[in-house]
């Protein structure tokens, strides 16, 4: 059973950290804007849910998972702009008598320069062509993640008081690349290393008590890869996009018994299409 909770509770940690991956996967991106304009902005919101099943336990609940990404991304000048982001995911591990959950949320800020400004705009300020786009991408981010096990433990030891958490800061550094596929579909695969420094404290076992918590201190950088697939679904409204990367992720999930959705809508704002790029519109 206790093996299942840290099972989950990594799971749950390198979900909403992909710098922890080291392999390709679907999945959306850490920059989800890549063409900037000046006054040229963009919102992005990913929601999260995860159910786990098939799995030996006390009680015929499973364990659940849910969160939500947002960020705003604006443009400083055409092909220069920064992101600001934060994220939140919480869960819940039914055991019986009693809950255990978890919190994991954070923030940061990514500076963006395209390399190659692949959507070009006439003298109107219209959209007319659309190009592969390839950016680079750095900043910081802070992550914490926290669980409550106390509930779990207090029968054993006598108290509630056993908190294991994780802080982490980050430097990441990357390149992104938009690949259309016609207008109304694109491809963006990313590459990206990040150097962390992270703190976890974590309560001491003793014989039948829990002393002083230990902080421990290190250092390490990590690599991940992937891509995500990004549609725009509506012809007469260009400016909405959504993500739809992680499907196959989700259809690998369901073939293990687990449940995840995980859906990201994207909205343009002070962008303008040119009817002759997208077709005519529709009314």
């Amino acid at each position: 059973m206790r093996k299942a909770i840290l099972f989950f509770s990594c799971w749950l940690f390198v979900l909403a950290n992909p710098s922890f991956s080291i392999t390709f996967r679907p999945t959306p991106p850490p920059i989800s804007c890549l063409n900037f304009f000046k006054d040229v902005n963009q919102w992005t919101v990913t929601g999260m849910y995860f159910k786990m099943g098939e799995l030996e336990s006390e009680t015929s609940e499973s364990p659940t998972a849910y969160g939500i990404m947002a960020d705003a991304s604006v443009g400083v000048k055409d092909g220069e702009g920064s992101i600001v982001s934060a994220h939140y995911t919480a869960f819940n591990w039914p055991t019986g008598e009693t809950n255990l959950t978890g919190n994991f949320y954070g923030a940061g800020l990514i500076f963006v320069s395209d390399l190659v400004l692949g959507e070009k705009k006439d003298i109107a300020g219209e959209i007319i062509e659309k190009e592969t786009t390839v950016a680079g991408f750095y900043g910081v981010s802070l992550d914490r993640f926290e669980m409550d096990m106390g509930k779990m433990f207090g029968e054993l030891l006598g108290t509630n008081e056993f908190k294991f958490s994780k802080t982490d800061l980050g430097l990441p550094v990357g390149i992104a690349a938009d690949i259309p596929l016609g207008f109304y579909a694109s491809i963006v695969p990313f590459g990206r290393y990040v150097w962390r420094w992270s703190w976890m404290k974590t309560p001491t076992l003793g014989f039948e008590s829990v002393s002083k918590d230990t902080t421990t201190k290190e250092s390490y950088g990590s690599i991940d890869y992937g891509a995500d697939i990004d549609l725009r679904l509506f012809r007469n409204a260009p400016e909405w996009k959504i993500s739809i990367g992680t499907v196959l992720s989700q259809a690998e999930g369901l073939k293990n018994g687990n449940l995840l959705i995980m859906i990201s809508l994207k909205r343009e704002i002070g962008k303008h299409y040119s009817s002759t790029l997208i077709g005519p519109k529709l009314h």
